[in-house]
């Protein structure tokens, strides 16, 4: 593997993120924050009530 890499060879990879991409992956971790949230205030909510 090394021998590839000092070779300097371009053996690929996955495409780039496109503008689409960035969107959804931004959308999808505002999705899980805001249920981590709610989530929080939750425990929170029943803490306050022992």
């Amino acid at each position: 593997m090394s021998e590839l890499r000092d070779s300097g060879e371009v053996t690929g990879g996955p495409a780039p993120f496109s503008k689409k991409d960035a969107e959804e992956f931004a959308n999808q971790l505002n999705k899980f924050l805001q249920k981590m949230n709610k989530l929080k205030n939750i425990m929170n909510n029943n803490k306050e009530l022992r």
